[in-house]
């Protein structure tokens, strides 16, 4: 039987060479076609923040080109951008003038003389400057909407103002609850600063700076909008999608999950393919991960390789079963062919045996017939003898 197991072993080594081959080259498209995916989303990130800094950069536009914009013209232009067709995931943007203490009391006149009676300036403490907003393109839809919210009451927006004052570069908040004109939360998401110098110019000094601000442009930001713009309708999404501020993957520091399945630091979650990916910008610091869903393993090719495990297997056990076979078969015959030679070997002795018994009796029957002709002959001659006798 060494033939077999050996006819056996030589072919199981192909079947698992095929094996590994095919496990290897499916692996290898799955991440491909993962790392194609990580990839363009990430492009599609950067691509859609670019286009709400491009807005933001248009509207920084307008005050550079005419610092004293009436509600009239601000109306007319939120019309005509359409955030909700040409920018979805943007809630609204805005601006919101420097006002100096010394103008605080001059600006609320002007305000209230410019068709807003009621108006007053929303500020939590005595400070330098204040940036009330004047400006939004929400509340084009929001009549009952009321400018003079001061963005310095939080501290959060006021860092992010100052970091983009001091650098001329648009800067982000942290995760906030964002609300709409009429005071509903829209949900979470951050806000992008952008500041208006005057006469377009920033000085180089800081004070010079921080005097020739005239007010900050603003967008805020939506993070569920924001995600599901740039992924599309949420069925049959092959990769889910997560998004932390900073580095821990921590549910408080979550800003978006595309499935609200949350995955990263879940290890009661097991997903095919995963990765991390550090996106830095606006001032932020942000972490995307990326795993795998039902949907990208409809279009994976894993099951080859068990496939072609199967089928390997299933020829060499075919291999192995014709040459047991062949090998039982001619094993049964040398069998069979030595139990014929042995009964030959008997028969030929059984033969021998009866040749010499017939011979012996042959032997035995001519001795006998012998003596019964010696017998006859002497009773002959007895009898002749007898008769002799007589006369």
């Amino acid at each position: 039987m060494g033939i077999a197991y050996l006819v056996l072993a030589l072919s199981l080594v192909p079947t698992w060479i095929a094996y590994r081959r095919v496990k290897e080259n499916a692996a290898a498209r799955d991440k491909a076609r993962f790392d194609q995916t990580v990839q363009a989303t990430r492009d599609a990130v950067l691509q859609r923040i670019e286009r709400y800094l491009a807005a933001l950069r248009g509207l920084r536009g307008l005050f550079d080109a005419n610092p004293i914009v009436s509600p009239d013209q601000w109306e007319k232009y939120a019309r005509s951008i359409d955030l909700s067709g040409n920018y979805r995931g943007m809630l609204d943007i805005g601006f919101a003038p420097r006002v100096p203490r010394g103008d605080k009391q001059r600006h609320i006149a002007a305000m209230r003389a410019g068709g807003f009676p009621h108006y007053t300036l929303n500020d939590d403490a005595d400070r330098d400057e204040y940036f009330p907003v004047l400006y939004l393109t929400a509340t084009t839809n929001s009549p009952d909407w009321a400018p003079g919210w001061d963005l310095f009451n939080e501290s959060n927006r006021m860092a992010a103002m100052e970091q983009a004052r001091q650098t001329d570069r648009p800067m982000a908040t942290g995760k906030r609850t964002l609300l709409t004109p009429d005071g509903r939360e829209a949900g979470s998401g951050f806000v992008i600063f952008l500041p208006v110098y005057r006469d377009g110019v920033k000085p180089e000094k800081r004070e010079q700076r921080r005097n020739a601000t005239i007010g900050f442009v603003f967008a805020s930001i939506l993070h569920r909008e924001l995600g599901e713009s740039i992924l599309g309708p949420p069925t049959n999404r092959p990769v889910d999608i997560e998004v932390f501020e900073g580095n821990s993957p921590s549910p408080e520091h979550l800003l978006f999950d595309s499935d609200a399945e949350r995955a990263a630091g879940n290890r009661s979650e097991s997903r095919q393919l995963s990765t991390s990916m550090p996106l830095a910008g606006l001032g932020r610091n942000w972490t995307l991960f990326f795993f795998t869903r039902p949907a990208f393993e409809l279009d994976s090719k894993k099951r080859l390789p068990k496939l072609a495990l199967l089928g390997g297997l299933t020829i060499s056990l075919l291999l192995f079963g014709i040459v047991w076979s062949q090998v039982r078969t001619r094993s049964a015959a040398e069998v069979l062919s030595g139990e014929l030679r042995q009964s030959e070997e008997l028969q030929k002795r059984t033969n021998e045996e009866l040749r010499n018994r017939i011979l012996e009796r042959q032997q035995a029957e001519d001795a006998l017939s012998a003596e019964k002709e010696r017998l006859a002959v002497t009773l002959r001659s007895l009898g002749d003898g007898v008769i002799t006798a007589d006369f």
